[in-house]
């Protein structure tokens, strides 16, 4: 699983974090714990298959990833944000279902394997 993450802040005086009522997206970096933390979530969910993709929303307290929504089914990715070089969220995703449709093929194609 590859991870990247981005901070949402309010514009001043405001609460909601939307683009639309003046908040603000960057991608920042956190400490390989908070990954681990949010890679846990995603272990715990009972699927035979883990998601192609999955955004783990929190926010952190003393260091702890809290975990306020898991979103699975139509998840906004903020893949214009990460690494530049070619091998950022964007490319990584791409990649994914790159591997998921040749896979889905394969089975259609021959369905023993």
């Amino acid at each position: 699983m590859n991870f990247h993450a981005v901070l949402k802040t309010p514009a001043q005086g405001d609460y909601r974090v939307q683009a639309k009522f003046g908040g603000q997206t960057k991608a920042i970096e956190v400490a390989s714990s908070v990954i681990e933390q949010g890679r846990s979530i995603l272990t715990q969910i009972p699927f035979d298959e883990a998601p192609l993709y999955a955004r783990v929303d929190g926010i952190l307290r003393g260091g702890q990833f809290m975990l306020m929504e898991l979103e699975l089914i139509e998840p906004y990715l903020f893949l214009e944000f990460g690494d530049r070089g070619g091998g950022g969220p964007l490319a990584r995703f791409l990649h994914l279902i790159v591997l998921t449709i040749n896979t889905v093929t394969t089975r259609i194609t021959d369905p023993l394997s």
